[in-house]
């Protein structure tokens, strides 16, 4: 898994990166997916990206920058 999107509102944010993840996939053969914030952080255990993007970041302390 090259990045791992978390979204926190599908309505706001998901069809954004899902088109995002369709570019990158197309235009430079990375790998994605998207997640819930709130409901999928664990994964990152499993998946072990590259790139990890949240919708915003105030502080690197913040969740779930704090594990990453």
């Amino acid at each position: 898994m090259d990045i791992v999107f978390f979204i926190e509102h599908k309505d706001r944010e998901l069809g954004i990166v899902q088109t995002v993840a369709e570019k990158l996939r197309d235009d430079y053969g990375l790998e994605s997916c998207v997640l819930s914030l709130i409901f999928h952080t664990h994964h990152l255990l499993r998946l072990r990206p590259k790139l990890v993007v949240v919708p915003y970041a105030l502080n690197k302390d913040d969740w779930p920058l704090s594990l990453v």
